[in-house]
């Protein structure tokens, strides 16, 4: 979601979220879901811009009603396109008479994320306007989930035609997007469980821990004082999936000194494994 800047990431902000659990973890977090009013990507919650490449953008990062319809369009985009639900979804044209969205006529679904997604970057136009668009096209064929098959391939059943859906229609010249997944290749996937050195160490006042999962896992991660005492919880039971994850750790409120952060992690498949591990660094101010 956005536009990618790589000459410019000083200036601007976008999230590439390149793993389902990402897009879970960018979805909900501890406190819940995307509540706050829409807006485009300005600052974090801290007050800080947000700018550069975000892997995750959670609630408690950014909270942003806006973003969270985004991703659940992008992925209604692609879910077509790979043949989850009907294909064609994304080529749909829309065409209404509610004036304030008169603008977006005669778009297709996929060009109107287009342009709501570049305005997230830039931070133009109308965001209110972009969020009463987007959620209006994500609820247009909502409701109760069924499959059609689900032993060989996730295939979800329609709950509305499209005769149903009064600003939508068919463009008889579009090309139908098609996506075929490409082979997951499992070579580099690691065989432990690892938890990496803080960095910077020492640090002030934030630092990233990484960790490795060698499968999908449910983790907790928390940091302690010198006496035992916990400071923070960073992840609280929340799924991560395989291979390198990092999390990033603000101790502006905390005072200099030594803290200990505990990984504890259990696999989600079917040979699950268990892993807790402990490292120290120190915060100084």
């Amino acid at each position: 979601v956005g536009t990618p800047h790589p000459e410019a990431p000083k200036d601007f902000g976008w999230v590439l979220m390149a793993k389902p659990g990402d897009v879970q973890k960018s979805l909900r977090d501890k406190t819940g879901i995307h509540t706050g009013g829409p807006r485009f990507f300005d600052i974090f919650e801290n007050g800080k811009p947000l700018v550069k490449l975000q892997k995750t953008l959670p609630p408690n990062k950014h909270n942003n009603k806006l973003f969270a319809e985004l991703v659940a369009l992008k992925l209604a985009i692609a879910a077509s396109a790979t043949e989850h639900t009907a294909l064609g979804f994304g080529e749909l044209v829309y065409d209404d008479t509610v004036t304030a969205l008169a603008g977006f006529n005669g778009k297709k679904i996929k060009e109107i994320f287009a342009q709501a997604s570049a305005a997230m970057t830039a931070k133009s136009g109308d965001a209110n306007l972009y969020y009463q668009i987007v959620r209006k096209l994500n609820e247009a064929f909502a409701g109760p989930l069924d499959t059609v098959s689900f032993a060989t391939a996730t295939v979800l059943k329609g709950v509305k035609d499209l005769t149903e859906v009064p600003f939508l229609r068919i463009d008889e010249g579009a090309v139908i997007a098609r996506i075929t997944p490409v082979e997951r290749k499992y070579a580099d996937v690691p065989d432990v469980f690892e938890l990496a050195q803080n960095y910077p160490n020492p640090f002030n006042p934030t630092t990233t821990i990484q960790f490795i999962l060698p499968e999908d896992a449910i983790v907790t991660l928390k940091v302690y004082n010198i006496l035992g005492q916990e400071v923070a919880t960073l992840a609280n039971k929340e799924l991560f999936t395989e291979g390198m994850n990092e999390v990033e750790f603000d101790a502006g409120k905390l005072a200099s000194g030594i803290y200990f952060y505990q990984l504890t992690a259990e696999g989600v498949g079917e040979n699950a494994q268990k892993f807790s591990q402990v490292k120290k660094m120190v915060l100084m101010k």
